[in-house]
């Protein structure tokens, strides 16, 4: 076989990642940037179920009485004093309900910003044989940057749906966007993204 006729052999295989659609979460970004963000993040995941597209669904949760955040984190030791954000089993923690999980759906846990760092992602999509991340989700600089970083590393092919993903700084989001992300990924509305795989 030519080594040509290998690499037109050679298929796409997509997961969509849903990361960070919590209550909590949400709850620090404006109404009309959440409604923006879940227009665009449903768009996506409605695509994704009616092609067989396989959804995987990242939520940060912590235990009762933070004991997985380190005082050195500076990121999370905030957490600690807001009460009980993002702690397991609250509505607080639990994925909004435009975006709720559904039988066959997948559902990864963290306790840091990357959707990768010490969870089972890599399990999952090993055995899905996955190639390629369509990205969705909050915050821009947070959870899709960490990640973004670490699938280019791995090789990944990535799409990060531009209408689906917000944070609360719109200046670096736009500077990630516009700037950055394009350097190591596809950066497409929700529509470009279906459009793309018709």
């Amino acid at each position: 076989m030519r080594a040509q006729d290998c690499i037109g052999e050679m298929i796409s295989k997509p997961v969509l990642l849903l990361c960070d659609f919590q209550n909590d979460i949400m709850g620090f970004i404006s109404a009309e940037k959440k409604q923006s963000v879940l227009q665009g993040a449903c768009k996506a995941l409605h695509f994704a179920r009616e092609k067989g597209i396989p959804v995987i669904h990242v939520g940060v949760r912590f235990r009762k009485g933070y004991p997985e955040v380190s005082k050195r984190n500076k990121a999370f030791s905030r957490i600690e004093g807001m009460g009980s954000v993002l702690i397991q089993d609250t509505p607080g923690s639990e994925h909004v309900a435009e975006l709720r999980p559904t039988e066959g759906e997948y559902m990864v846990t963290k306790r840091r910003v990357g959707a990768h760092f010490n969870t089972d992602l890599q399990t999952i999509l090993s055995a899905l044989e996955v190639t390629h991340l369509v990205m969705c989700g909050v915050a821009t600089s947070g959870v899709i940057l960490s990640t973004l970083r670490w699938a280019a590393d791995a090789d990944y092919e990535i799409t990060v749906i531009r209408d689906g993903v917000a944070d609360g700084n719109d200046v670096v989001h736009d500077t990630l966007l516009n700037h950055v992300f394009p350097s190591q990924a596809d950066v497409l509305t929700a529509d470009e993204w279906i459009k793309s795989m018709s």
